[in-house]
């Protein structure tokens, strides 16, 4: 199978239509953050991608929630667009032999050991929150460490099932330190971009692992895992010779990046 792999749109920052589908596509992945918002994104991969024919698949990521409540149930609202969430209540997909398991992830705030750091640092550095809500009152970091240990229990008690082909997992957020700008933990903001989940994926070794969020390009392995992101990143103002302009915050990003699995 072919999977054609982007992430991190931000198609708020500037207008953005996806590329011409690379030949021999079977499915599209995009994990997450295609614009602040269910509704916009919702309709963005609509109006660009549903048209083409294939799959698309979708895991929200942080951004997605910006203006609305950490709990809304917004699989209606992709469904209704013909987009196939993975979801933590549908986190399964069978498509053409190939399995995908998914969800947000979110992040552990454990992957230097300073559970208190990396949360006090990532409240004070991350827009989510003051972004998005929870009940009557806005997201406090401990509520994402729980939906990650949540949200990881169901990757990883699907991960056992018998099933006879590739496995491919898709999170918004990363799930190993080398997805990091130095591919490896530097300072105490990067608890809020990826958690240490090696183990895991070591146990079992899925044929790739497809995620977002970090506006940097990634393609390593973890064993026999291919840890794939391809984000566009935002869109960003700069300065040259003939006047002002704007380029991509991630200059390496594939916008016809195509996996095998």
């Amino acid at each position: 199978m072919n999977i054609w792999v982007m992430s991190d749109l931000h198609i708020d920052t500037e207008r953005h239509t996806a590329a011409t589908t690379p030949k021999g596509t079977d499915i599209i992945v995009v994990a997450g953050d295609v614009a602040d918002g269910h509704r916009l994104s919702a309709s963005w991969l609509a109006r660009h991608l549903v048209p083409r024919g294939l799959p698309v698949i979708y895991v929200t990521g942080n951004h997605d929630y910006y203006g609305h409540d950490l709990n809304d149930d917004a699989e209606a609202l992709y469904a209704d667009c013909g987009v196939e969430l993975l979801s933590a209540n549908r986190p399964v997909l069978d498509i053409a032999g190939v399995r995908l398991i998914g969800a947000t992830l979110w992040t552990d705030y454990l992957i230097n050991g300073d559970e208190a750091g990396a949360q006090f640092w990532g409240k004070r550095s991350m827009p989510d929150f003051s972004a998005i809500d929870t009940g009557m009152r806005r997201i406090r970091p401990n509520d994402l460490a729980r939906l990650h240990q949540e949200q990881r229990d169901i990757i990883e008690n699907a991960l056992p099932a018998p099933f006879d082909g590739p496995t491919v997992i898709v999170t918004h957020h990363a799930p190993h330190p080398k997805s990091l700008r130095s591919e490896r933990f530097r300072d105490a903001t990067d608890g809020s971009f990826a958690s240490d989940l090696e183990p895991l994926i070591l146990a079992h070794q899925p044929k790739a692992w497809i995620h977002g969020h970090v506006h940097h390009s990634r393609d390593y392995r973890v064993g026999r895992t291919r840890v794939v992101c391809n984000p566009r990143g935002y869109s960003v103002s700069r300065r040259n010779g003939r006047g002002d302009g704007v380029s991509l915050e991630n200059p390496r990003f594939d916008p016809q990046l195509v996996i095998e699995v």
